[in-house]
Formats: C-alpha cells, structure tokens, sequence
C-alpha cells in the first residue's frame, strides 16, 4: 500500500510539474484539489505529504471537499480546482 500512496504522490508531482509554467514570474501560488469523501486522498492529506513537498517552492495546497463527482468534475471544468479524483460513472454524467 505504501508503494501505491508513493507512486500517487510521483504522479501528482509530475503532472503539476509539467503543467507549471516555465517563467518563474508565472509560478503558480496554490494548487486546488478536489476531494471526496472515501477516495484515496484522505490518507496523502492527514499525513500534509503534498503540503510538505510544495512548502519549500511556496506553492500552497488547498483541499476542496465535494459530496460525490460530477460537481467535482464541473469545477475542474470552470477552473476552480486544477486537480481531483472520481470515479467510472461520474464522467457519463458529466
């Protein structure tokens, strides 16, 4: 399990370092994530690994709780959270 919450956290990385911008002038100054209640992200966020890995470059991570995954989705989609998690069906929906 261990390995899993570690190449999640490999993952997460990489994509907001390969979306960041490449001026530090445009250097983004929080990272808003989606979450819902029973996804993977409880444990990553009650132990503050993301906030500890983006503190020294002065990102601040910002949690975004949602009930169930189309409004989640519909934020993604309007720009107020820049990353989340759901599930096989809510994408139909959306």
């Amino acid at each position: 399990m261990t390995a899993r919450r570690q190449l999640l956290i490999a993952a997460l990385l990489l994509v907001t370092a390969v979306a960041a911008p490449v001026h530090a002038e445009d250097k983004p100054t929080e990272i808003r994530i989606g979450t819902q209640k029973g996804g993977f992200f409880p444990a990553v966020r009650q132990r503050r690994t993301l906030e500890n890995a983006f503190r020294p470059l002065g990102i601040e991570v910002k949690w975004i709780d949602f009930q169930f995954g189309p409004p989640l989705l519909e934020a993604i989609n309007v720009g107020s959270v820049d990353f989340g998690f759901v599930g096989d069906t809510p994408p139909i929906f959306a």
